[in-house]
């Protein structure tokens, strides 16, 4: 028995169909499984983990450009000595992907220039 563990967003009816399918055979006292419609379920449900992981790879890859964006907003104003708006750029970052040490040492640095 194998367990899906199912990802956000991901099209559940996929598992409507069983998985797996097996039949008693009297004769021979055994089970047997049906191994190619296994596969066949198996693909389907690879299939839409792939299209989820895909759109969860293409969100983060879009967060992490706006993230690095902010950031060199927070950098360039640090030099123009445009402080809160540094710290503003940099905070806006941090709610992206929160605890980045970097963003927050670069805070603490700019605070530490204000006085």
């Amino acid at each position: 028995i194998m367990l899906f563990q199912p990802l956000e967003g991901m099209d559940l009816s996929v598992f409507d169909e069983p998985i797996g399918k097996a039949r008693y055979v009297y004769e021979s006292n055994s089970i047997e499984f049906d191994h190619a419609y296994t596969a066949n379920r198996k693909q389907v449900i690879l299939k839409e983990t792939h299209r989820v992981e895909l759109i969860d790879f293409e969100q983060k890859k879009e967060s992490d450009k706006r993230f690095k964006k902010m950031v060199a907003k927070g950098d360039k104003k640090h030099v123009q000595d445009k402080m809160l708006k540094a710290i503003n750029w940099y905070k806006k970052a941090l709610e992206i992907f929160p605890n980045t040490g970097v963003v927050e040492r670069k805070i603490e640095e700019v605070y530490k220039e204000m006085g």
